[in-house]
């Protein structure tokens, strides 16, 4: 069975199981919501393309794949090289 893991400034960080048309907005509600803290957050979605893996920003409309990482990060922004958009395959 394929999961999304979820990390960072969730409640409740870990593995869930893939449901199709999952959004990062329905993983972030599985992981228990947003700690709480400041307003501004980034989310990430690192996925493998072409046998590499790739971490693109994220909104929370952006729909998962199995295997996906979400990450949630509260403060400092980008810190790995990000690509501006998730690629839908």
């Amino acid at each position: 069975m394929a999961n999304v893991s979820i990390l960072g400034d969730v409640q409740k960080p870990g593995d869930y199981a893939y449901v199709e048309g999952q959004t990062v907005r329905a993983v972030i509600e599985r992981a228990g919501g947003l700690k709480k803290g400041p307003e501004a957050i980034y989310l990430y979605v690192m996925r493998v393309l072409d046998g590499k893996a790739r971490r693109c920003l994220a909104s929370p409309d952006t729909p998962t794949k199995p295997w996906d990482l979400v990450t949630v990060e509260k403060e400092g922004g980008p810190t790995l090289q990000v690509f501006p958009v998730c690629p839908e395959n």
